[in-house]
């Protein structure tokens, strides 16, 4: 019997990640696990509290409202366009910095920057992988450039 309790029960939390979605947006990254609840749009939160990839546009939102019922979503993109739009220190550790990052003004992504003597390391969300390391590594030059 309890085995039958633990099966039904890890169904149960594996259901929402059954129905999620990844977007591939150009060749450039791809967001994972944006889920519909009661057909609204949820992007994935880190630690559950934290927004850290938002959408920018109403095509790219009509766009993944779309793929409701799809596993992946392509939006096409010729030009990535990074930009740092704001960058602020962290209120909870010293030496660490909260950048936010707009892609062509579609996509906004907030990174988390620390600063270790000289050297500076950005930690990109959970959820969002970059598909060209010529982009991450130019967001990684421009949140740099701001913070020198």
């Amino acid at each position: 019997m309890f085995k039958y309790i633990i099966g039904a029960m890890s169904v149960l939390f594996l259901l929402p990640q059954l129905y999620a979605l990844d977007a591939q947006v150009g060749a450039f990254f791809r967001v994972e696990h944006i889920s519909f609840r009661k057909g609204k749009l949820v992007l994935p939160t880190e630690k559950r509290k934290y927004h850290n990839i938002r959408v920018l546009d109403k095509d790219t939102f009509l766009l993944l409202q779309e793929c409701q019922e799809q596993t992946v979503c392509r939006q096409p993109l010729e030009k990535s366009l990074p930009k740092v739009v704001s960058i602020r220190a962290a209120n909870t550790r010293k030496n660490m910095w909260i950048a936010e990052v707009s892609f062509a003004d579609k996509w906004i992504v907030t990174f988390l920057v620390f600063k270790h003597e000289k050297e500076i390391s950005v930690k990109k969300p959970k959820h969002f992988i970059f598909l060209d390391t010529t982009l991450e590594k130019e967001v990684n030059r421009q949140i740099e450039q701001v913070l020198k």
